[in-house]
């Protein structure tokens, strides 16, 4: 079954300095059938204005996952750390026993958008602990490439979690295919373009797909689109 999440159906946020959307319950948008998808329970798109940004707070027991798409993020945590997030970068934060971050733009005249993703670790009581690497978009397309995932292998971020992340470039009129277990969940998500799910199923920038009890997921490309699919376990 393929349950879309059309982008205006989202959770949407203007605080003027962050303009906001949630696919899940977040902060001050409540949906009782939308609070989490198997471990994800955080997925917003968001942009923020020049200069502006999430001053420092905390997480405990979160695995968080910033992609970023567009502009520069001046990042730091209470470790004492400080550095940046560009364009084509994905940085993972395991929060574990605690820890306090900052994100801001880091433009004086340019907003950024990045997508904020958190996911429940199947591991509790871990060392909080960070890492980011640089995906190119040519090495994504027309290629499903996987980036963060519970499996330790070279080239990807390393998740507390029996979950896999992949993204991809796909040009228009090209088509992927992705085999499923149908016992397993899949998130999908377009960050630009059109794509076509099954041969039937539409959607745009920002909608979202939530699918369950399927073997195959086709993927047809109407415009050149990159989006991304998140591979997770059913819920507990």
């Amino acid at each position: 079954m393929i349950d879309v999440i059309r982008s205006g159906d989202m959770g949407q946020g203007d605080h003027g300095w962050l303009q906001s959307k949630s696919v899940f319950s977040f902060g001050d948008y409540y949906k009782s059938d939308r609070v989490r998808f198997g471990p994800l329970r955080v997925f917003n798109d968001d942009v923020i204005q020049p200069n502006e940004g999430f001053g420092l707070h905390p997480h405990r027991e979160m695995e968080i996952v910033t992609i970023m798409i567009e502009g520069t993020a001046r990042h730091g945590d209470s470790t004492g750390d400080v550095h940046r997030i560009h364009a084509g970068e994905i940085q993972r934060i395991s929060s574990g026993t605690g820890i306090e971050h900052f994100n801001y733009n880091d433009s004086a005249t340019d907003p950024l958008r990045l997508l904020q993703i958190w996911f429940h670790p199947n591991q509790i009581g871990l060392s909080p602990s960070w890492e980011q690497r640089k995906f190119e978009q040519s090495d994504m397309r027309n290629l499903l490439t996987p980036v963060v995932s519970g499996a330790k292998r070279d080239r990807m971020l390393h998740i507390s979690q029996d979950t896999t992340l992949y993204m991809s470039v796909l040009g228009a009129s090209q088509s992927l295919s992705f085999p499923q277990n149908t016992e397993r969940l899949t998130f999908f998500y377009v960050i630009k373009g059109e794509v076509l799910l099954n041969g039937d199923t539409s959607l745009n920038k920002g909608d979202a797909a939530q699918i369950t009890h399927m073997d195959q997921l086709t993927m047809d490309a109407v415009q050149e689109a990159h989006f991304l699919i998140i591979d997770l376990p059913p819920y507990p």
